[in-house]
């Protein structure tokens, strides 16, 4: 799925300041996701292309886990009979995967801004779908 929207790019996410910003090394976002497990990591790889849909919203704590839950119920095939699984996997992995999804649309927006010259310095933006081609490079290894 593609779109030319340039809101859909997450180069349009908010930079972080000098020293404030986690540390978005490519290794160091590889190394996080493989250290989740597969669930989790089908859940970060969805999450990531939610958040790069609508990337002025990735600061809305709500919105984040209730797409984090939809997400994680797919991923586990539960359904609402599961709603105690569900919350339990929910509390155990959600600062872990959350952390590992935002470093990973961090470290995209910052990749697509270097593939695309950046929106600032009059470059196109990219594609939904290039920016999830990036983000899925990330995985190869995990």
């Amino acid at each position: 799925m593609q779109s030319s929207d340039s809101s859909a790019d997450p180069s349009s996410a908010p930079e972080p300041g000098p020293g404030k910003g986690p540390d978005l090394e490519p290794a160091r976002v590889r190394s996080e996701l493989a250290a989740l497990g597969a669930d989790a990591r089908k859940i970060a790889g969805g999450l990531v292309v939610v958040m790069m849909r609508e990337p002025n919203r990735v600061r809305d704590r709500e919105w984040l886990l209730e797409n984090f839950t939809v997400l994680s119920a797919k991923a586990l095939e539960l359904g609402d009979e599961d709603q105690a699984e569900l919350k339990a996997f929910v509390r155990r992995e959600r600062d872990a995967v959350m952390n590992a999804t935002f470093r990973l649309f961090l470290r995209v927006a910052e990749d697509m801004r270097g593939l695309t010259g950046g929106v600032a310095e009059g470059g196109a933006s990219g594609t939904l779908g290039q920016a999830t081609m990036v983000a899925l490079s990330y995985f190869d290894e995990a």
